[in-house]
């Protein structure tokens, strides 16, 4: 079937406790190379369980974010169809964290679902260790390779987020996002 790119909302993420004493390593150096790495943890909260550390996204993220941020992004994707009025309603109606995972997991919406196949990530430390993350998102856009070369929409989502992060740029209009080689 072949792998996908795909954009997706992390909402849950763990290293395991094994893998922190082998690298000799605690928690606040973790910390500190997840936000290096990019990760906002403001927006998680940091939980301990007897084999990992897990950071979940906060059910406040969920409640006030998820809908807008999911209706702006299908709205710069170019998604318009009845799906996507249906998933939107359904967004809208979700109270709860549970209630948007519920939602992911039932697999009803490609522009919203939980993505089963998400790999693991890797975070760099010091003296060259790396330690795996093991994460979940619930995917928004998906594309293969021949997709993506017959009809641009996951490119073109590229190309519009460039654009609207420099509007001060009429440059950024010309860029192209593309497969080469």
């Amino acid at each position: 079937m072949g792998q996908y790119l795909s954009i997706g909302i992390c909402t849950n993420f763990s290293i395991s406790k094994s893998e922190m004493k082998s690298a000799k390593t605690s928690i606040e150096e973790i910390e500190d190379a997840l936000q290096n790495e990019g990760y906002y943890l403001p927006i998680f909260e940091r939980q301990e369980s007897e084999n990992a550390w897990k950071w979940s996204l906060k059910e406040s993220i969920f409640t006030m974010e998820m809908a807008q941020f999911v209706e702006k992004q299908l709205d710069i994707f170019g998604e318009t169809d009845d799906d996507v009025e249906q998933l939107l309603a359904d967004l809208k109606n979700c109270k709860s964290k549970n209630d948007f995972w519920g939602l992911a997991e039932q697999g009803n919406y490609e522009c919203f679902q939980w993505d089963r196949y998400g790999e693991s990530d890797y975070i760099s430390m010091s003296f060259g260790k790396h330690l795996r993350i093991n994460y979940d998102c619930i995917m928004l856009f998906s594309a293969g390779k021949i997709s993506m070369e017959s009809d641009g929409g996951l490119f073109q989502y590229f190309v519009r987020n460039i654009v609207i992060a420099n509007p001060e740029f009429e440059i950024a209009k010309a860029l192209k996002v593309y497969i080469t080689g």
